[in-house]
């Protein structure tokens, strides 16, 4: 349809989104005229042609909801997956309404699916230094001693081959995690985007725009030591416009090669679990820079995101970090320091140090249960048999108190029991508090 092929061109050519974006929404077009045109003509459009006239005569909100519905129901894709095909084919529209072949652009009227609020996964800032530590001689120039006397092809031999993948596994986790960039911005360097006198990676995100990202010294380091194999290997055979990183038979790396990597690195490190991939390294940067007090614009920037909105979503990690420094910080969470009072006593013996000092240090963690406790007052008693001993335990919070009694055959196993009880009440007390 020629309606849909000079859109195609317009998003390509004009808008200038990426191959990957072209190809999803040709996709999502193919997909509503193959479910809601049937061919009929439009009488009175000024299509240019009876197939154009057809999928206009489609696009009402009638068929829009039927499409969402197949897609839902007949295809069975998730809320957000469906959203994506409705954006799609709203652009489409407002493409039409421009052009005055579309008066109103019916996905407007249709009510889309509730997608659930999924939050960025991201790894521990810590699990990933482990792995980088881990991995450094992979990084150093000691490592280049495998490469020596090996000219002409990247994957000659075994040995050659699964050292250059540690190398280039460990350069892709590194500029992904260093630069926040995408996978297929990733795979679009070049040797001349990197430029290590200025410091900086040139990279070409959405909608062809350029950005340069700013390079810590380990990286810059670890692409040059890269280098330096890559030349080692392939014998000068590699200029300015090739690809900055390559594959072990010399090619550009692509997608499913970039997943592989990331896979195979992070599969064993020690604290890395949940899903393996490019983009949770990107995730990773953004919440660890948050975290570390970086503002919102610059991170906008740095990853390279259209809008604040969203880079706004990464700030899910630093709730608690937030919470803490309002409780510190804001003079009306400031409370006064209460300390916990816990005064023993004994009916008809004199406890020894070591029961004193057993009682103490078992009262002393009620604390961790409520806050504050004002007081706590324990009293030991003999029952007339002297075989059984009577612990009874009072514990004093603002507006009331809690108490614990228990008969044993020692004060210890009956001060453990009350304590457990005490537990329990203080955390009941906190709960219902907290409601």
């Amino acid at each position: 349809m020629q309606v849909v092929d000079d859109y195609i061109d317009y998003v390509r050519y004009v808008r200038r989104y990426s191959s990957r974006t072209v190809e999803i929404y040709q996709d999502v077009l193919k997909g509503f005229i193959r479910h809601c045109v049937d061919g009929g003509e439009s009488p009175g459009s000024d299509a240019d042609s009876p197939a154009d006239a057809a999928l206009l005569s489609a696009l009402t909100p009638a068929q829009v909801r039927n499409y969402e519905v197949h897609l839902l129901d007949a295809c069975r894709m998730k809320p957000r997956t469906v959203n994506q095909h409705l954006s799609a084919l709203s652009g489409f529209c407002r493409y039409l309404i421009a052009r005055k072949l579309l008066a109103s652009n019916p996905v407007t009227g249709v009510k889309r699916p509730k997608q659930e609020q999924r939050l960025p996964e991201f790894y521990r800032d810590e699990a990933l230094e482990n792995y980088f530590r881990e991995t450094a001689w992979w990084a150093g120039r000691e490592s280049l001693d495998l490469h020596k006397g090996e000219k002409g092809d990247l994957a000659r031999n075994k040995v050659t081959r699964e050292a250059y993948m540690r190398r280039i596994s460990r350069l892709i986790i590194s500029i992904l995690y260093s630069t926040g960039i995408r996978r297929a911005e990733l795979i679009s360097l070049t040797r001349a985007s990197f430029d290590p006198r200025r410091k900086v990676l040139l990279v070409r995100g959405k909608g062809d725009k350029m950005r340069t990202i700013p390079l810590v010294f380990s990286l810059i380091e670890e692409i040059l030591v890269y280098l330096d194999a890559v030349e080692m290997l392939m014998d000068g055979r590699y200029g300015p416009e090739d690809p900055l990183l390559l594959t072990p038979a010399g090619g550009r790396l692509y997608p499913a090669f970039v997943d592989r990597a990331v896979k195979a690195e992070l599969g064993s490190a020690e604290g890395i679990s949940g899903r393996l991939s490019p983009h949770v390294l990107r995730h990773s940067l953004a919440t660890q820079l948050l975290g570390d007090g970086g503002d919102l614009y610059s991170i906008k920037e740095l990853l390279g995101h259209a809008s604040l909105a969203a880079t706004q979503v990464y700030t899910h990690n630093t709730i608690a970090q937030l919470s803490k420094v309002y409780q510190s910080a804001h003079p009306r969470a400031k409370k006064t320091e209460v300390t916990m009072k816990i005064n023993v006593q004994s009916i008809k013996f004199d406890a020894d140090v070591k029961l004193l000092e057993f009682t103490e240090k078992k009262v002393a963690k009620l604390d961790k249960f409520f806050d504050p406790i004002l007081s706590v007052d324990v009293k030991f008693s003999l029952l007339s048999d002297n075989a059984n001993k009577n612990v009874r335990i009072n514990v004093t919070v603002p507006g009331t108190s809690v108490v614990a009694e228990r008969n044993a055959h020692s004060f210890e196993t009956a001060v453990n029991e009350c304590v457990d009880i005490l537990k329990e009440k203080l955390t009941r007390m906190k709960e219902k508090r907290n409601e």
